[in-house]
């Protein structure tokens, strides 16, 4: 199994790429990712359908940012506190469009990951927890 520090720079940097299949591969078949709404996606075909409005830009370009890992090897799991920035400079789609009018060319929030992985490093179980200045309405 690589390394849970090196295992989450692979994370953050390929969420930050923006390729959808990439994103999906680093997930179990079968894993549960929880998403910042707190709706549960179980399984890569659920998750991709979840993702792929994010990987299609819909929000703008997101770059991710660490700010703080927490690893337990032997358990397995993995915490990481993030910022999450919006390019909304040029913005193609309607919803991003809508986001800078709201924000500006450029918008953020932070959040944090809570992670279980299996043995072969891949994601087993994500839950994604946010803070953010408009409230999400359920």
């Amino acid at each position: 199994m690589p390394e849970l520090r090196a295992q989450i720079e692979r994370i953050i940097e390929v969420f930050s790429q923006g390729e959808l299949g990439a994103a999906v591969a680093l997930f179990r078949e079968d894993a549960c990712y929880e998403t910042v709404s707190g709706s549960l996606r179980r399984g890569r075909d659920a998750i991709a359908r979840e993702l792929a409005p994010q990987f299609r830009g819909a929000y703008g370009a997101m770059q991710f940012h660490l700010a703080r890992v927490i690893v337990d090897e032997a358990r397995r799991e993995a915490a990481i506190a993030w910022t999450c920035e919006h390019q909304l400079d040029a913005p193609t789609r309607p919803l991003a469009r809508v986001l800078r009018v709201v924000f500006g060319p450029r918008a953020s929030w932070e959040g944090v990951d809570l992670f279980r992985f299996d043995e072969q490093g891949l994601i087993e179980d994500k839950r994604t927890f946010a803070k953010a200045r408009l409230l999400a309405i359920r």
